[in-house]
């Protein structure tokens, strides 16, 4: 929610979790809800033949993520004590990088890496995990899913219009090892999962799939 939102003859939202805080405030009752014509969906589109899978890219982790190592707001912690049974390797870097590599040493760091290569990297994982609190559709999961690689994300936090059923994995906090012991445990399944994922994306987050919305709310300037 924003201060502007009151303001806004057209309010745009990404999942299903945002119309529904924007239509319902519920108890924060000095809000002013927004009504149905005012909301407009924004998929979050990305390019996807950048984001896209490349059977040269071999598998060398289990697990991989990407992120900024930034405090306060970003949650590494379940990947770090994933890192004890599991290959797992972090792309990113930030201020949280020299704690994060004394804490969990079996992980993998990567430092900075150029955006033109995050690609490749996604797809060195046979799983990519946002293990991620605070976000609700981070873009990287869209990235992930166009490169094929099945998304894990906690159900507390990702809803299924961000990951379908079909198309990753939405999981309990409690047991992680055993669940991604389960879920690696079937590489058919994992393939057939990644191929979902990133027909869903073809479909329904291209580059041009924002632009019908624009065209509706702003006409032909778009």
């Amino acid at each position: 929610y924003s201060k502007h939102i009151p303001h806004a003859e057209y309010v745009f939202y990404e999942t299903e979790f945002q119309k529904e805080v924007l239509l319902n405030p519920g108890i924060r009752f000095w809000r002013k809800s927004c009504t149905l014509e005012q909301l407009h969906y924004l998929p979050k589109s990305i390019n996807t033949n950048i984001f896209k899978p490349n059977s040269t890219v071999n598998k060398e982790w289990d697990i991989i993520s990407v992120g900024r190592l930034v405090p306060n707001y970003k949650n590494y912690d379940e990947l770090g004590m994933l890192s004890n049974s599991f290959k797992v390797c972090l792309v990113g870097d930030g201020p949280m990088r020299e704690s994060l590599e004394k804490k969990y040493p079996n992980m993998v760091f990567t430092g900075a890496v150029p955006n033109s290569s995050i690609p490749d990297f996604i797809q060195k994982g046979k799983l990519f995990f946002h293990s991620g609190k605070r976000d609700y559709n981070p873009r990287v999961i869209t990235e992930a899913m166009a490169c094929g690689v099945p998304p894990v994300a906690f159900q507390r936090i990702i809803k299924k219009d961000v990951i379908p059923e079909d198309c990753g994995f939405l999981i309990s906090e409690e047991n992680l090892e055993l669940t991604f012991n389960k879920i690696l445990s079937d590489e058919a399944k994992l393939q057939n999962i990644g191929k979902n994922a990133r027909q869903l994306i073809l479909n329904h987050k291209n580059r041009n799939s924002t632009l019908e919305v624009m065209q509706k709310t702003f006409g032909k300037a778009f």
